[in-house]
């Protein structure tokens, strides 16, 4: 997350990790970054970040939710034969849907390259992203 946050702030944007700098909280609940990178447990579990997402301040600047490596959502969030684990390592990943409550109309981007086509039934489920097209013909080429 931090080489993520510092190339936007080289390109001239305002960015910060949430949770790994106590001084800038102050700065992400007075709406002075236009990125906000986070943990599902820093945003979720946080009774001062949910107030923010809830405000109606925050609900009009919100432009995109994005989940990268979304398969973390099931493997990490969950327990049971698709986790690979009896216990969820990290539980808040499979509740990040919540944001969809919290900030209703903000278009949620989930990307994963690894996910099976039972993970990514599974992943949209708890997204609440019902209903959407799937496009198995997208491809990513790197050069």
């Amino acid at each position: 997350m931090r080489e993520q946050c510092d190339k936007l702030t080289s390109l001239g944007l305002t960015a910060t990790c949430l949770g790994l700098n106590a001084v800038e909280t102050n700065d992400v609940l007075a709406g002075r970054f236009q990125f906000i990178y986070t943990s599902p447990e820093t945003i979720l579990n946080d009774h001062r970040f949910r107030g923010m997402l809830r405000s109606e301040a925050y609900k009009g600047r919100v432009g995109l939710i994005v989940i990268d490596e979304a398969h973390t959502v099931v493997q990490w969030g969950q327990a049971g034969d698709d986790a690979g684990s009896d216990t969820p390592f990290r539980e808040w990943f499979s509740k990040l849907g919540e944001l969809r409550c919290l900030l209703p109309g903000t278009p949620l981007l989930a990307v994963t390259a690894t996910a099976s086509k039972k993970q990514r039934k599974k992943i949209q489920k708890l997204l609440t992203m019902e209903g959407l097209q799937q496009r198995d013909t997208i491809k990513m080429l790197v050069f």
